[in-house]
This record gives structure tokens, C-alpha cells and sequence, in this order.
């Protein structure tokens, strides 16, 4: 648990005291983290080679972004 701990580009948030235009915009600042990621993820499996982590990772980028487009859209 540490080393994934160590690893996280996002941080944990406990936070019970956050409004919601606040924790929308936390959620969407993460959301575009883990697309950046993702998408160094896709390049590695595909300098190696991998086409079905590169395809399923293409997946999970595009569930990122539509995530991305709604909480942009909340906020408006």
C-alpha cells in the first residue's frame, strides 16, 4: 500500500467541510490528472508493443474525458 501510496499523483481528500462547486472542481482537476496518466501509459504499451493494454487503455481515456467534458459542464 505504500509504494502505491508513493506512486499517486492524486491527493486524498477527507475533506467533509468542501462546497460542491469546490469538490466538482477537485474532481475534475483529478480527472485530468489521470488522463495525463493515461496517456503516458498508452505510450509505454505501445513502445512495447502491447496493442490490447494500448486498446483498453484507449478506452479508459475516453471515459476520462467524457467525465472531464461533464464536470466542466457542472461548473458552468
Amino acid at each position: 500500500l505504500g509504494s502505491v501510496v508513493a506512486a499517486t499523483k492524486i491527493a486524498d481528500d477527507d475533506s467533509t467541510t468542501i462546497g460542491p462547486e469546490k469538490m466538482v472542481a477537485r474532481l475534475k482537476a483529478d480527472n485530468e490528472t489521470m488522463r495525463e496518466r493515461l496517456i503516458v501509459l498508452k505510450d509505454a504499451a505501445e513502445q512495447a508493443e502491447d496493442n490490447a493494454t494500448s486498446a483498453l487503455v484507449d478506452e479508459w481515456i475516453d471515459a476520462c474525458e467524457e467525465r472531464i467534458w461533464f464536470l466542466r459542464q457542472t461548473m458552468k
